[in-house]
């Protein structure tokens, strides 16, 4: 009797290996659920590209304050002043990003790389 239920199992499973595409087929997938996670996944990419160009900002504006003459004494104060205003951005994206994630994470969203 066991012989009889193993044999029908493997031999519904190979049917089921044999057709390709037939597994997709029999998977059932919410559309808003889809719809949800691909909108969280866009928001959390501009989120990270919007976090590499604080980055890219707040590196160049070290730079210019490093190289500004010590005389240009309120522009050293402008640069450090925007870049006050940049890391504190940035640790806002940063805070968003790990939201957006963990929004990600909980929603169960497929196939998801963090």
């Amino acid at each position: 009797m066991l012989h009889i239920i193993i044999g029908l199992h493997l031999i519904t499973a190979s049917e089921i290996m044999a057709e390709p595409g037939n597994i997709q087929d029999k998977i059932i997938t919410d559309p808003s659920i889809s719809r949800r996670c691909d909108e969280l996944i866009e928001k959390r990419k501009q989120k990270i590209n919007h976090r590499m160009r604080l980055t890219f900002i707040l590196e160049r504006s070290k730079k210019l304050r490093k190289d500004t003459p010590e005389p240009k004494v309120s522009i050293k104060e402008k640069l450090t002043e925007t870049m006050l205003g940049i890391i504190k951005e940035l640790k806002l994206t940063n805070l968003r990003i790990a939201d957006l994630e963990e929004n990600i994470i909980r929603r169960g969203c497929p196939g998801i790389s963090l």
